[in-house]
């Protein structure tokens, strides 16, 4: 029995050829026999023992021993036939593999032997021709870059101080526009009563303030010793030479309690508290005689910048309490000054991709060569986005894509060079055949991912925000140039090396071998002189692959296929997945204003400070609605679609009218139905209502006016209440002509009757002294010299009768527009529309044209649900793109739906993290959720296309292949796009420290989840055979189809 078990593994061995695969069951077949045989060996010695000593003999004995010998010899039959079934199954698992192994062989050779692709033949025919143009290219286009800068074109026009995010169509920026407009008109009034007139000294009109911020982080900052800090520093401010230069030349205190006092606090007649307060420091203008604006905030910014940031910088360190300062010319200046510094964070990033490219490649030449070629494509994106699309506008969005563009650029150089790398393995005909075998499968698969990512990045140009916007093309192009010197130049740079600079290393310095981790040898009788010829056979020296390359195919290839640690990986992954969808329930839309800096920034805490921590006072954030009369919408056609400065051209209503006396009562009724509005609708509406009077805080000349005429008429005796008609007009004038009107110059009949009366109230009767109605009324009511325009007698510089060109009605509204969402500010806009919609259809058709404006915080209202719904669009966008995508390059439906799914995953993975580090649905958070699924689709779809290209039919033989040929790739694309995004977290800018830990957390997921959770799917539920093969199933389809014809026919 031992000598026919030897047989049959001898005979398993003989089939085997020497392999070293070792059969399960196999194995466990042949040690049960023995060990049954060795059983049956021992107890046939102790029966024979027994029978020589006399003591069983038995005859019962002996028939039990007989019937067990038998059943043992059944026993042993059952085995064998067990064993030889085994053996043959293996034998034909064995013939499976070698036809496999065979047709593998044959469609290698046929592969090897096609016709090479004539650019490659062309590279390796001319080497140095190839990598010249190559060379040459890419000089042209810095050439060209330079000649722009040196002729004056604004090749790059940088804009760092603002971020266009206005929606161009949107009614709620034309009107904001046209409220900002309103007195922009011809030969305008500009009325001037005492207290309020432009002073001739240099800087007696107050300009921008300063501010220095003073916390206790809870104690009370009013106390002795802090007051004494307080003014030290205040002090120290007034003391700076050059402050006296840029000053508001006053001597007026015209704080506001209230700006003073954080909502912490606590008052009483004898005890104040705060734990935050805050001084002023005013600057002036004019600052010379000479005015000109823009010159003027130079020589204020070049000040601060100079000689008071300096001070500013020293104050910070008190010890007593955290100080802050801002200023908005600062400001500006800061954000414009360390985005050039974090720029240079990117040249970090530059050192360690090239570093990382370097140990990877073990070539200088192929290293320096491709880090020049991605940083050329980004100067010849940005000639084609602006010379060729005539973009106007480079800001903060434009500097991420250099970051974006280094990590796709270095992977897209791993796969090239690791499929050329593979190639060495093999023999080819000549060293075009093997370029042309890496060439076909390494652009394919770059193809797939740059296309996905492009994708993502172009779908992101279908916001209407121009930030996002051009942001998005910009990155599109820049994707598709790369890839296209990818697939030109890199070939050249390669095969450059391979024949040129690696010949030299071979025959100067034999040492360099040894640092190469692939090395080919050219037959000595094929080669020429220039090392080109076409006829030149490689032959493999070295078959041994990477040690990466090694452990993924083996070690790890073992580690994810294991039968419980796979379950295990996919039980972990699904877990960390509904965590993180648990976590991107929470995420909000992010109310605040965009903020440039980090929150611990100088900048961010002054914002946080300004717009949180005190009390509301008319300097800080108020909020108007303004019901505007007189104007169009503005007209934004004529600006450029990039250009950020233009704001349109103004255009008025020449309807408008409010002379009528049917206009003047409709005012009357407005303001009537304003004043009083009950406290419900007040608190719908979000209109202020006055602590005092319990009235809403609202300016409407109709009531004051009104008002002021009554009172006149108590002295005179003349009812002057409106509304106002020529026959009122007449009267009034006459009573008090010729002291005040010179009644032969004025036509009576045709005059505006309402500016009389207008100019009558605001001018206070003409005794030019500053009222409360000036000061509210004067900035809302514009009004234009016109044919009826005449001089009163008092005050020869002061028209009356003029056409009112602008009327507005202005009310203070409770909402901070700082912390309020979009949701609940859509729904107050949408309100104030319908009340004002309501209102014009009662008001004659002169008054038809107004319209309602919030500021601009109505159409940031908008832009945010557009940031809102760009971010959802962009992921569902990029998620359809890139499974259809990935049905059309893989050509699989399982493994297309398995990668999917897989990139479905670390989108949510990515979006959960944005909760979880306290960030809300911001403008540079929902930029990065457009992009999340065409930066995290890379590795996936590598490894897809790894395990589609394999030509084994088992899902265990797949795996292997896809994690041989592209696990080493995706590792090193990984480490360098993480490598590089850590230099982004040192940024002050919060648009680039945002965009590093976003793009960190996506590609670390990206790898987890590609070389975790995909590889162990496609390991267990991949396709096998031609399961899932839309070309299978359009053969069978297409063969059922015909079959069921021709049966047709038959019947």
């Amino acid at each position: 029995m031992d000598a026919q078990v030897c047989k049959n593994g001898l005979e398993l061995g003989s089939i085997r050829s020497g392999e070293n695969f070792q059969d399960s069951k196999l194995i466990s077949v042949i040690e049960e026999n023995e060990s049954r045989n060795d059983n049956d060996l021992q107890d046939s010695e102790r029966e024979n023992e027994n029978r020589h000593d006399g003591d069983l003999q038995d005859s019962e004995l002996i028939s039990v021993i007989e019937e067990r010998e038998n059943a043992s010899r059944h026993d042993d039959d059952l085995q064998d036939s067990e064993l030889i079934s085994v053996i043959e199954e293996r034998e034909n698992e064995i013939r499976n593999d070698d036809e496999l192994l065979g047709k593998e062989m044959a469609e290698e050779e046929t592969t090897k032997h096609e016709k090479p692709f004539w650019f490659c033949r062309f590279v390796t025919t001319y080497p140095i021709m190839s990598f010249i143009l190559g060379v040459s290219g890419h000089l042209f286009i810095g050439a060209v870059t330079i000649i722009l800068l040196l002729v004056g074109f604004d090749v790059f026009p940088t804009n760092f101080e603002t971020l266009p995010m206005e929606l161009r169509d949107s009614p709620w920026l034309a009107r904001y526009r046209a409220y900002q407009n309103r007195f922009n008109f011809k030969h305008p009034v500009h009325r001037y009563v005492k207290g309020d007139y432009i002073p001739t000294w240099i800087r007696g009109n107050e300009g921008m303030r300063i501010e220095l911020i003073y916390d206790t982080h809870g104690k009370n900052i009013f106390t002795k010793e802090h007051l004494q800090t307080i003014a030290s520093i205040e002090k120290k401010v007034d003391s700076i030479p050059e402050y006296s230069d840029i000053s508001y030349n006053t001597n007026e205190t015209k704080v506001e309690l209230n700006y003073l006092l954080a909502k912490d606090f606590k008052i009483s007649p004898s005890f104040v508290s705060s734990s935050l307060t805050r001084s002023e420091f005013p600057l002036g203008w004019p600052i010379s005689n000479d005015f000109n604006e823009d010159i003027a905030a130079k020589i204020v910014r070049s000040k601060q910048v100079k000689y008071l940031k300096p001070v500013f910088e020293e104050i910070i360190k008190t010890k007593d309490f955290d100080v802050t300062y801002f200023s908005l010319s600062l400001f500006e200046h800061d954000v414009a000054e360390q985005a050039i510094k974090d720029l240079y964070l990117a040249g970090g990033s530059v050192i360690f991709i090239f570093c990382y490219m370097w140990f990877h490649t073990s070539s200088l030449w192929i290293t320096v060569w491709s880090v020049i070629s991605i940083l050329s494509s980004f100067l010849a994106t940005n000639l084609f986005y602006r010379v060729i699309l005539d973009f106007r506008y480079f800001g903060f969005f434009h500097v991420l894509s250099l970051f974006i563009i280094l990590g796709i650029g270095a992977d897209d150089l791993f796969v090239f060079y690791d499929f050329w790398r593979a190639t060495g393995l093999t023999s080819y005909p000549s060293l075009a055949h093997r370029l042309s075998s890496a060439y076909r499968k390494s652009t394919l698969s770059m193809f797939v991912t740059s296309v996905t990512t492009m994708a993502a990045f172009a779908s992101t140009a279908l916001t209407p925000l121009l930030a996002t916007k051009s942001f998005g093309i910009f990155s599109a192009v820049l994707i598709i140039i790369d890839y296209i010197s990818v697939i030109i130049f890199f070939p050249t740079i390669v095969i450059f090396y391979h024949v040129k600079i690696k010949k030299c290393c071979t025959n100067f310095c034999s040492c360099c071998l040894k640092n190469t981790k692939e090395s080919t040898q050219i037959t000595d009788n094929l080669i020429d002189n220039d090392f080109c010829q076409n006829e030149v056979t490689e032959t493999v020296v070295k078959k041994q692959p990477g040690m990466l390359v090694r452990f993924f195919r083996d070690k790890y290839f073992k580690f994810v296929t294991h039968g419980k640690i796979r379950w295990i990986l996919i039980s972990g992954f699904a877990v960390l997945v509904l965590f993180m969808l648990i976590s991107c329930s929470r995420l909000k839309p992010d109310n605040e204003q965009i903020q440039f800096f980090k929150k611990n920034h100088n900048y961010g805490k002054a914002a946080n400070y300004r717009a949180n921590s005190f009390l509301p006072d008319a300097i800080d954030y108020p909020l108007s609605l303004t019901l505007l009369w007189g104007l169009k919408e503005q007209d934004l056609s004529s600006c450029h679609f990039s250009d950020v400065k233009c704001k349109g051209t103004v255009h008025f209503d020449d309807n408008f009218d409010p002379n009528s006396v049917e206009a003047q009562k409709s005012y009357q009724k407005l303001c009537d139905k304003l004043y009083n509005m009950s406290e419900e609708e007040s608190r719908r509406l979000k209109v202020k209502r006055h602590l005092l009077t319990n009235k809403p805080v609202m300016h409407c000349f109709a009531k004051n006016l009104n008002e002021f005429l009554k009172l006149d008429t108590q002295v005179t005796g003349l009812d002057t209440s409106l509304p106002w008609d020529y026959n009122k007009t007449r009267d009034f004038v006459k009573m008090r002509s010729p002291l005040i009107y010179n009644i032969t110059g004025m036509d009576l009949t045709s005059v505006p009757v309402l500016d009389i009366a207008i100019s009558f109230w605001l001018y206070n009767r003409f005794l030019m002294n500053q009222t409360k109605d000036y000061k509210f009324f004067n900035g809302l009511i514009g009004e234009q010299e016109g044919p009826y325009s005449t001089s009163i007698i008092p005050v020869p510089n002061v028209k009356v009768g003029n056409k009112i060109k602008s009327l507005s009605i202005e009310l203070i509204l409770t909402i901070n527009p700082l912390t309020t969402g979009f949701k609940d500010g859509i729904t107050l806009v949408e309100a104030w529309e319908d009340f004002m919609i309501e209102q014009k259809s009662t008001m004659p058709a002169s008054l038809q044209g107004g319209f309602q404006v919030g500021w601009k915080v109505w159409h940031w209202f908008y832009v945010q649900r557009v940031l809102y719904e760009n971010a959802i669009m962009g992921i569902l966008l990029g998620l359809g793109l890139t499974t259809i995508i990935l049905l059309i390059s893989i050509q699989n439906i399982i493994t297309s739906l398995l990668a999917s799914v897989t990139i479905v995953m670390v989108t949510i993975c990515v979006i959960g993290v944005i909760p979880l580090l306290g960030w809300k649905l911001g403008v540079l958070v929902s930029l990065n959720m457009c992009l999340v699924v065409g930066l995290s689709v890379d590795y996936v779809v590598h490894l897809a296309e790894g395990y589609t290209m394999s030509k084994h039919k088992d899902r265990k033989s797949r795996v292997q292949d896809s994690l041989e040929t592209m696990a080493t790739s995706v590792y090193s694309g990984a480490c360098t796009t993480l490598g590089a995004s850590v230099f982004m977290l040192f940024s002050q800018i919060i648009f680039f420290f945002q965009f590093g830990i976003f793009r960190f957390f996506t590609i670390g997921f990206s790898i987890l989840f590609s070389l975790g959770l995909f590889i162990t799917l496609m390991g267990t539920i991949g396709p096998e055979n031609d399961t899932g093969d839309i070309k299978a199933i359009f053969r069978k389809v297409r063969n059922f189809v015909l079959n069921r014809g021709t049966h047709c026919v038959e019947t």
